[in-house]
C-alpha cells in the first residue's frame, strides 16, 4: 500500500489512465492497510480532483506478502481544494476481523472486545471471516464513517500478543479519535499534505500532529516552498491550513 501511494500522485497527473496490478501486503503494520486507502483515503482524493479506483484480490499479511490489489487512476479532473473542519452526522460504524492459517475465534474474540469497549451495538460487528493468503495472519479494523468524513483504524496480531491486547489498542486509537471531534485522524492527516500541496490546497480540521505530519511538512516546504500552516483549532484539535499550486507552477 505505500507503493500505491508512492506511484498515485504521479499517475493521476499523467494524460492517460493507468491500470496497476501491485503484490505484496495488504494489511500490514506501519502502513496504511487497504480498507483505509479505499475507505478514507481515496474518497478525499476524488474531492480534490484525483480520481482513482481499488480492488482488493487477495490479502497479504507481513511477512509472507502475496497480496494482490488492482486499481485503476484515472487523469486529474478540475482541481478543487479540500475543506474539512467538521465531521457531520454519524452515518455508520463497523468492527471487522479476519484471520488466515489461524483459528477463527481469534478475530471473534477481537471484535467482541472492540465492541464492548466502545459500548458499540452488536449491530456493529461484521461476522469473523477467514481469508485466502500466502501465510499466516490476523487484522481488525473499525470504521467509523460520519457525513464528511470516513476513519479506518487497524490492529494488527503478532505471535504471543492476545486477541484482546490487539483490540484494546484498536478500541484505544478509536476513542481518542472520537474524543477529539476532529474529522481527520492522525494518521490520514500526514497523508493529505502532499495531494493538497499539489492541487488546489484547502483546510481540514485534525488531532495533534505526529512525528510523521511534522516530517512531511518540512519535506514538501523543502521542495515547494512554505504553503503549510498548523494552528490550533479548539480542545485537542488543530487547523491544518495547505497553499496549493499556483497555476504558474502548475503549468
Amino acid at each position: 500500500m505505500l507503493v500505491l501511494q508512492t506511484v498515485l500522485l504521479p499517475l493521476a497527473l499523467a494524460d492517460a489512465p493507468s491500470r496497476l496490478r501491485l503484490q505484496g501486503g495488504t494489511h500490514a503494520m506501519a502502513a496504511p492497510s487497504f480498507d483505509f486507502v479505499e475507505r478514507a483515503f481515496l474518497p478525499l482524493l476524488h474531492r480534490m480532483g484525483f480520481h482513482a479506483r481499488a480492488a482488493l484480490r487477495r490479502h497479504g499479511f507481513y511477512p509472507a506478502g502475496g497480496g494482490v490489489v488492482e486499481v485503476e487512476v484515472m487523469p486529474r479532473g478540475k482541481p478543487a481544494p479540500l475543506v474539512l473542519e467538521r465531521r457531520g452526522a454519524l452515518v455508520s460504524q463497523q468492527v471487522e476481523a479476519v484471520v488466515t492459517h489461524l483459528p477463527l475465534h481469534i478475530a471473534t474474540r477481537e471484535a467482541v472486545t472492540v465492541a464492548k469497549a466502545l459500548r458499540w451495538r452488536a449491530e456493529a460487528l461484521a461476522p469473523a471471516r477467514a481469508v485466502a493468503a500466502d501465510g499466516p495472519g490476523n487484522c481488525l479494523t473499525v470504521t467509523v464513517a460520519h457525513e464528511h468524513a470516513t476513519e479506518v483504524f487497524t490492529g494488527h496480531g503478532q505471535p504471543g500478543l492476545p486477541a484482546e491486547d490487539v483490540a484494546a489498542a484498536t478500541a484505544k486509537a478509536v476513542r481518542q479519535y472520537l474524543a477529539s471531534r476532529a474529522p481527520v485522524g492522525p494518521h490520514l492527516a500526514d497523508q493529505l499534505l502532499l495531494p493538497m500541496a499539489l492541487g488546489a490546497g484547502g483546510r481540514f480540521v485534525t488531532m495533534a500532529p505526529t512525528p510523521h505530519t511534522r516530517t512531511n511538512i518540512a519535506m514538501i516546504e523543502a521542495f515547494l516552498g512554505p504553503r503549510i500552516v498548523v494552528t490550533r483549532h479548539t480542545g485537542r484539535s488543530m487547523l491544518v491550513t495547505v497553499d496549493g499550486r499556483t497555476q504558474k507552477e502548475a503549468a
